[in-house]
């Protein structure tokens, strides 16, 4: 065994040691438990009323849009958001434009191929996100496969730990539900956000991936989004009009604390606590996105 196999093989004892001392919370299926039970507060249902009263009126003055100018666009938006998906990871902004502009290989491409996801697209998906960034590892295209990360900091060489990520024991079985839940059919408009919402903030709990989780999350609400759309109001978006990776920069800290509540306790409070957060997210990038339909509108085309 190699050095490196020695401090590895530590590291794993060490950190089954916290995880079964039960000090510590543990993303699980607990996370499921509380779904159906959802109940949104007064003020969650305000920023819910207003954030889809501003996409439909966004959806409306997309539509004044030539075709050609709507795809046009759309493949603006799209392209723009590949490349903030990365930076709000912190990853080097010009070598991933020029990885990306030289593969021309996206995920997002990649999983609108499909109307319904499974673990193996997801997995895909993943590989394909994380190719040419600083996090590429050999384990891109698989779930995460061993327990030795934990959510938190290092300093000093103290260990604070926030929460313990999904057992990779358990990832089978949770991504299941997750699957199960994404896949879902609820053509109702109090659902338009909800489920992409929901389900960006489960895949970033779990972490069943050894980086990139967010990043994935972020990129299967805003498909989710698109898809949905399409359905409830009978439209053909070819990609989502609506990304909101942007404006999660001024709030990193907020995001990371959000989804740790989450994990940590999947209760009605947290739960409205991260559908607001997003919301108010969403708001914020249909007020970027209308300035920028505004200037189009007001040109021939």
């Amino acid at each position: 065994m190699t050095k490196q196999e020695e401090l590895l093989k530590q590291i794993e004892q060490e950190i089954k040691e916290y995880m079964d001392s039960g000090n510590y919370a543990i993303a699980d299926i607990h996370l499921f438990n509380q779904l159906s039970n959802i109940k949104l507060s007064e003020q969650s249902k305000n920023a819910y009323a207003e954030t889809l009263f501003l996409y439909k009126n966004h959806l409306i003055k997309f539509q004044k849009l030539t075709k050609t100018f709507r795809e046009y666009y759309l493949k603006l938006l799209k392209t723009a958001d590949v490349i903030d998906n990365q930076r709000l990871e912190k990853e080097n902004s010009f070598l991933i434009a020029l990885y990306q502009q030289s593969c021309n290989h996206y995920a997002i491409d990649y999983l609108l191929s499909f109307n319904e996801l499974n673990d193996d697209q997801l997995k895909c998906a993943h590989g394909i996100l994380l190719e040419g960034t600083s996090h590429k590892s050999i384990n891109s295209y698989d779930f995460r496969h061993y327990n030795r990360t934990f959510v938190g900091t290092i300093k000093n060489g103290i260990r604070n730990i926030q929460y313990f990520p999904a057992d990779y024991k358990e990832i089978p079985v949770l991504i299941n539900y997750f699957i199960h839940y994404y896949n879902e059919s609820n053509l109702k408009e109090e659902n338009l956000f909800l489920q992409p919402i929901i389900a960006h903030g489960l895949l970033a709990s779990l972490q069943v991936f050894d980086d990139g989780n967010t990043r994935l999350a972020r990129l299967l609400q805003h498909i989710k989004l698109m898809q949905l759309t399409n359905e409830i109001y009978d439209m053909k978006l070819t990609s989502p009009l609506l990304y909101a990776t942007r404006t999660y920069f001024p709030y990193r800290n907020e995001y990371r604390y959000y989804i740790s509540q989450l994990a940590k306790d999947a209760n009605n409070e947290n739960w409205n606590n991260w559908i607001r957060f997003n919301l108010c997210r969403f708001q914020n990038q249909i007020y970027v996105n209308e300035e920028n339909l505004e200037k189009l509108l007001t040109k021939k085309h």
